[in-house]
C-alpha cells in the first residue's frame, strides 16, 4: 500500500496520523501513529563531539539550551590497608 500526502498551508504546524494492520481474519493490530510537522523550520542543533573520558547528555540539545545535567555513579576501589 502507498499513501501520498500533500498539505495545504491551512494545514501548517502537526499533523497526526495513526494506522493499524487488518489480517486475514479482519483482527486488527495496535495502532502506531507518526506526527508530521508541516512547514516547520528545523532548530539549530548543537552536536556534541565525544572525547574519550568524557560525558554527554543524551537526546537533543539546542543551540539557545545552556544548562543540562548529567547523573552518574563513581566506583570507588579500596585496598586493605591492614598487614
Amino acid at each position: 500500500m502507498t499513501l501520498t500526502w500533500t498539505p495545504v498551508p491551512e494545514q501548517s504546524g502537526p499533523q497526526g496520523f495513526c494506522a493499524g494492520a487488518i489480517d486475514n481474519n479482519n483482527l486488527q493490530s495496535d495502532p502506531w501513529c507518526i506526527t508530521y510537522l508541516v512547514d516547520y523550520t528545523s532548530p539549530n542543533i548543537i552536536r556534541p563531539t565525544l572525547v574519550q573520558g568524557s560525558a554527554s547528555p543524551i537526546g537533543t540539545v539546542f543551540a539557545n539550551q545552556s544548562l543540562f545535567s548529567i547523573m552518574g555513579i563513581y566506583f570507588l576501589k579500596t585496598t586493605d590497608l591492614c598487614s
